[in-house]
Order: structure tokens, then sequence, then C-alpha cells
């Protein structure tokens, strides 16, 4: 599957690179899906769409963090983020790479069922790698919504793996590539 996206200076049209489907992921204690052989400097974008599940008769906190290039040391990331959570709007700019954050000590309650993203991975005109991701966890009418910035602090000249550490009971990943 692809699809394109058409600009005044030309088109991108992005194809799915790589499916991960977990039915079974090892609970609290998480699971860790690295993707590697990426060349962004190829690829130009990459998008990748997360969903995560509970199980909801053992609900735990939910977590999902993106890496880049093997470098999970959360001190070398700054997220921004806006939290929108029924009538409660909460935003703040700490060191770490979440990107589905339920039940984080000290930051929102757990328990939660499902939650999904979508994220932005590029390197900008100065050499550093951006992640801009938009996610809503729970169900119904107690959703909520979770826009992210996340900058990485060291220069790179490629993005050459992507990590996914969560915790959660199953989920799947798709990252696509643009292809230029």
């Amino acid at each position: 599957m692809s699809f394109g996206i058409s600009t005044v200076t030309g088109g991108l049209a992005f194809k799915i690179l790589r499916e991960i489907y977990k039915t079974s992921w090892p609970g609290p204690s998480g699971v860790n899906i690295t993707i590697t052989g990426l060349s962004i400097k190829k690829d130009k974008l990459y998008i990748l769409r997360v969903t995560q599940r509970n199980d909801p008769n053992n609900v735990w906190t939910m977590i999902g963090r993106v890496f880049i290039n093997g470098d999970t040391n959360t001190a070398k990331y700054y997220i921004q983020y806006l939290v929108l959570d029924g009538t409660t709007i909460n935003a703040n700019r700490v060191n770490d790479t979440w990107v589905i954050n339920e039940g984080l000590p000290g930051t929102f309650p757990a328990p939660t069922i499902a939650g999904a993203a979508v994220i932005y991975i590029f390197i900008d005109p100065g050499g550093y790698a951006r992640i801009i991701s938009i996610a809503n966890m729970r169900e119904g009418s107690s959703m909520k919504v979770v826009i992210a910035a996340i900058f990485y602090t060291v220069a790179v000249t490629d993005i050459t793996s992507i990590s996914y550490i969560a915790s959660g009971s199953s989920g799947e990943l798709v990252l696509y590539g643009g292809m230029p």
C-alpha cells in the first residue's frame, strides 16, 4: 500500500516499510521493537502508526516511547506536550520520549485499555531529529488527546533505526517511508 502528498515542488509518495503485529506483549515489563536498515536520507520522512491495547482484566500502566538510532537515554531528548483530558488541559516540557502515556508516575492516572498514535520522524535543516506525535488514549467519552513534539539533542546525518519501547498486552506498529 502507498499514498502520496502533492506539493508545489513535486510530490512524495509513501510505502509501508515494516508491519509488526504483536498479539502478546510481556505485560508491564514491556516490549522493545527496533526497526533497522533505515535511511532518512533516502526516505525523507517516516510515519509510524502505533496501537497498544491492554487486557481489560489485567490493566497496567501504558507507556510507549520512540528512540532514534539506538539511543535510549531519555536525558538526550526533550518532549513538549499538550494533554487534553476532558475539561483539563495540561502542558509541560521534560526529558523523555513518550508518545503514549497513561499512568506514568507523576503525570496521568492509570488504568487505560487502549492507545494509538501517529508519529512523524524527520531531520530538520540543522541536522537534529524531530518527532511529532498525535495520540489518544482510553475509549469512548473518557478519551484523552496528547500532542507532543520531541527533540533529539544529538546532531545526526541519518536515521538508521527507530525503536519503540512499550508496555501493554498487545499492539501493532506500521512504519511508512517516503519515496521521492
